[in-house]
């Protein structure tokens, strides 16, 4: 899968950023050893729109993704988002995705190491009476991040008005400079702030209101950093099996009733009993 290069990362690339050997993100906006510093007491910019952004639509399509991950996904309604483990059948975990439940679809952000594999992957397992197609959304929207103890602030300077929150993970719809924006509470690296996804058409502009506010832009190198200081496995690198992710201190919440299921059955998104048993002093486990 290739992700043509957005309006935004062009502007990034006339600013005279450096961009990675993909040619897909910037490598750093040249504050890499202030990073740390700002998120504590700032907040932090990162244009992660090299990430995969699939959508899945049928009747069945909640279904379909709670039979491939960890979350009760099947249990989810509009407005709510999650994150889930992606597995295959023998408990080896394929990727951490973030999922938003919409009116009448699923988007699932995915690692960029990942989009292509997922995206066939997913494919190979529908059967002929699943109602569920899956369509690839990657490169039509910026995901812009914010991270930082001063997004909310920040988000409601630029939009006006005050942002619901959501404690346990969820999202709502924005106007930001004429464009309906999805805003879904929290990041990629479980720190304060947001996530929005902006048709690539606008991303420029928002991406300059939003710096004209005082946020800080993050480049891929120092994300990098973070990642390892915040425990997220990138999923070529450090998760080989399913334990690695909790190994990283990167737990995530996982429904106790969904893990003895998972755990009983031989689907292919089953867990061993094992496997489980191993991992789960890294699960935040949910109540029925």
């Amino acid at each position: 899968m290739t992700i043509a290069m957005t309006p935004l990362l062009q502007y990034h690339q006339h600013q005279g950023f450096p961009l990675t050997a993909s040619g897909e993100a910037v490598v750093t906006f040249g504050n890499d050893a202030d990073i740390s510093q700002d998120f504590s007491n700032g907040c932090l910019l990162y244009d992660q729109s090299h990430w995969g952004l699939l959508n899945f639509t049928g009747a069945d399509r909640q279904r379909y993704l709670h039979n491939q991950s960890t979350n009760q996904i099947q249990q989810l309604q509009p407005g709510q988002s999650c994150d889930t483990v992606l597995v295959n059948s023998t408990a080896r975990t394929i990727d951490l995705a973030t999922v938003h439940i919409l009116d009448d679809a699923l988007w699932v952000q995915v690692s960029p190491q990942k989009k292509t594999f997922l995206l066939e992957w997913f494919d190979r397992f529908l059967f002929p009476m699943d109602k569920v197609e899956i369509s690839d959304l990657s490169g039509q929207f910026n995901i812009l991040s914010l991270m930082g103890v001063q997004a909310k602030e920040i988000l409601e300077k630029l939009t006006g008005v005050t942002l619901a929150d959501f404690p346990n993970g969820g999202h709502q719809f924005l106007e930001i400079q004429g464009q309906n924006i999805l805003c879904a509470t929290g990041n990629s690296l479980k720190l304060p702030g947001y996530t929005l996804y902006i048709p690539a058409e606008a991303g420029v502009e928002i991406w300059q209101a939003l710096m004209n506010l005082g946020m800080i832009p993050c480049g891929e190198a120092a994300w990098e950093k973070l990642r390892i200081h915040q425990g997220r496995p990138a999923p070529t690198k450090n998760s080989p099996k399913t334990i690695t992710l909790w190994k990283q201190g990167f737990g995530i919440a996982f429904p106790l009733i969904k893990a003895a299921t998972l755990a009983r059955k031989p689907l292919p998104a089953s867990i061993p009993t094992k496997a489980l048993n191993s991992a789960s002093l890294g699960f935040n486990f949910l109540p029925p």
